[in-house]
């Protein structure tokens, strides 16, 4: 009975040409040891450019941060003046004629255009009411039964705390135009009126601002809809992010697939001075991946 030959890799190799044990020698030798160090080196280079990428990113997601933040406090600092200022307070009150009244409407009227002027954050303040002697006049705006009926008025209406609503409206050309909105009671003591102070951020205070070549931005009421995005037909839609409105506050990076493409963003919060109102922040790079893609690839 004839015993099978085991196979010996020495002696296969000393049998083998000159040619195939060169090969062997420059596979063992030099091509894997090239392979595994090239691999180690294409991973490491891409965890450090993906890092450089990410903070990058949160810096840009930090610079959004701050122009949103110093718009609103503007507003805020204009809305404890107004609130409170004796000229408009009167005249809310008051139940004869704006007209022929004691309290008269120009200096409430002065007063509004020189913050509207003097702070380019803002588009607009209006005072909207239930006192039917502001018909007509500038800024004064009688509320319509349907107003009165609106989840932002009612609440307003029934707390004196600064909150923040994303308000729309049709402009000249019939386009709906979006602004994110501080909204505060203006205290009306022994009176039988109702008075809400509006004040808009300009979202092309906003544009000029925020706008980058490399990143794309998106800012999120806490209700989830978008009040400025780098794409316009995605102001007044709801986020595609998941984030949790319960939680306080939310600062977190990484990335999602978007097709074959990967989206690297970042996200945090912004407590509105004053208000229990967030805004979330969230900027993006979609050219990322293909960079540290191309910038490996040559490398190796």
């Amino acid at each position: 009975m004839n015993k099978r030959k085991l196979f010996r890799f020495p002696e296969f190799i000393s049998k083998a040409k000159i040619k195939y044990q060169l090969a062997l020698v420059y596979l063992v030798a030099v091509f894997i040891p090239i392979l595994v160090i090239g691999s180690f080196l294409m991973k490491n280079s891409a965890n450090l450019l993906t890092n450089y990428y990410q903070d990058m990113l949160d810096t840009d997601n930090l610079r959004v941060k701050t122009v949103i933040s110093e718009a609103t406090a503007t507003a805020t600092d204009v809305s404890e003046e107004l609130a409170f200022a004796e000229a408009i307070v009167q005249l809310l009150k008051q139940e004869d004629s704006w007209t022929d009244g004691k309290a008269s409407p120009n200096a409430a009227v002065a007063a509004i255009n020189s913050y509207i002027y003097t702070n380019s954050e803002l588009a607009d303040i209006s005072i909207i009411t239930d006192n039917p002697n502001a018909e007509g006049f500038t800024h004064f705006l009688v509320a319509t039964e349907e107003e009165k009926m609106t989840r932002w008025y009612q609440k307003a209406k029934a707390d004196s705390q600064i909150y923040w609503e994303l308000l729309s409206k049709p402009n000249r050309k019939g386009q709906t135009e979006w602004n994110l909105s501080l909204i505060r009671q203006i205290p009306l003591a022994d009176s039988e009126y109702t008075a809400l102070l509006i004040i808009k951020i300009n979202d092309t205070y906003l544009q000029t601002h925020i706008i980058s070549p490399e990143y794309t931005t998106e800012l999120v009421t806490d209700s989830g809809q978008i009040f400025y995005s780098s794409s316009k037909d995605r102001y007044g839609q709801m986020t595609n992010l998941q984030i949790d409105y319960s939680k306080k506050y939310q600062s977190y990076s990484g990335s999602y697939w978007e097709g074959k493409n990967k989206v690297f963003y970042g996200l945090s919060t912004l407590h509105i001075t004053l208000s229990e109102s967030k805004v979330y922040i969230v900027t993006a790079n979609t050219k990322a991946y293909g960079d540290i893609t191309r910038q490996t690839t040559i490398s190796i």
